[in-house]
């Protein structure tokens, strides 16, 4: 197994990963539950200068750990087109450095509505599963989800962040301008970010391609609604007092 440690997911022979919601899959979320867990904590009993260090800290070891995934790609000749940071996640990468840097609500309602639940989502079907446990990009890609949780998490539960839906035209703002170009890359290039061209296997997005055929980006979009108005409903009901939010 260890011959198989740097062996990226496109390349790996089957049998040695493991299936969804395994005793191994199981396992590793409740290790990842609890790192982020702790996490949270130590970003509550910080001062506000602390609070900004660890979100900068945090940003900055997302970042290193999405660079030594691509530069062990390159040195083994593993890398392509497929493997650069576009998909929803890996966006939400820099939407965090950006926060980091220069907090705004515009950037925090993004992480919210789309890259938390899209990090959430990958962590409960992840497509890495046919790598083992002994694999450096497993590690890297299970951190990395739970780190898009974490952040904009931290910033929920210690009230410096609440979603609000009037302005949900942000993330919609957002979406109206990558989605045209990520549709384009993907059909230039023959790669399938966002899972916009075909579904993830395993993932609740193949029975809805299977179900939906050439409707597929419209369902994905009602789906989206359907999502953000679940998401939203308990914050617009909820009265309890919150630290106001950032106006950006």
């Amino acid at each position: 197994m260890l011959n198989y440690i740097f062996t990226y997911s496109s390349h790996m022979p089957a049998g040695y990963g493991f299936r969804h919601f395994s005793s191994t899959h199981i396992c590793i979320l409740i290790i990842l539950a609890g790192m982020m867990f702790a996490l949270i904590r130590q970003y509550q009993q910080y001062t506000p200068a602390q609070r900004q260090h660890w979100r900068q800290f945090l940003a900055l070891t997302i970042l290193l750990l999405e660079s030594s995934r691509a530069v062990i790609l390159i040195m083994t000749h593993q890398f392509t087109l497929n493997e650069l940071p576009l998909h929803l996640c890996g966006i939400g990468i820099f939407i965090i450095a950006w926060d980091a840097i220069h907090p705004n609500a515009f950037a925090r309602e993004i992480l919210y509505s789309l890259n938390l639940w899209g990090a959430f989502a990958a962590l409960i079907f992840p497509d890495w599963q046919v790598l083992p446990l002994i694999n450096v990009f497993l590690w890297q890609s299970f951190i990395i989800h739970a780190l898009l949780i974490t952040y904009p998490l931290a910033l929920m539960v210690t009230g410096e962040f609440r979603p609000n839906w009037r302005r949900l035209w942000q993330p919609t703002l957002y979406l109206s301008g990558i989605i045209p170009i990520i549709l384009i890359f993907n059909q230039q290039w023959h790669t399938n970010f966002w899972f916009l061209n075909t579904a993830a296997a395993q993932s609740p997005l193949a029975p809805i391609q299977h179900l939906t055929g050439s409707f597929y980006l419209p369902t994905l979009i009602l789906c989206l609604i359907a999502l953000w108005f679940c998401l939203y409903l308990p914050w617009t009901l909820k009265q309890t007092k919150v630290i106001e939010p950032l106006t950006d």
